[in-house]
């Protein structure tokens, strides 16, 4: 598990696999109530998505490619 987060909301980039997904299912067992999920691949995403909500935390996807330089005001905006 990592830190409390009880209550946090974060922005989880590259949440379809890997280290993202981790993160987003480890965020949302140490108490995160609100995730933003970020990838270009959106059934990746989504299914990290269903994931994160069977472990009680709010969740939004993204689907964008960082890539894009205008990407990172659009999540910030979401």
């Amino acid at each position: 598990m990592i830190a409390d987060l009880d209550g946090k909301a974060l922005i989880i980039t590259g949440a379809a696999n890997g280290v993202g997904r981790e993160i987003a299912l480890q965020a949302a067992a140490s108490g995160a109530n609100a995730l933003l999920l970020s990838d270009r691949d959106a059934d990746g995403c989504k299914a990290t998505a269903e994931d994160v909500t069977s472990a009680g935390a709010k969740v939004a996807c993204h689907i964008a490619d960082l890539a894009d330089p205008a990407v990172p005001a659009d999540i910030a905006g979401a």
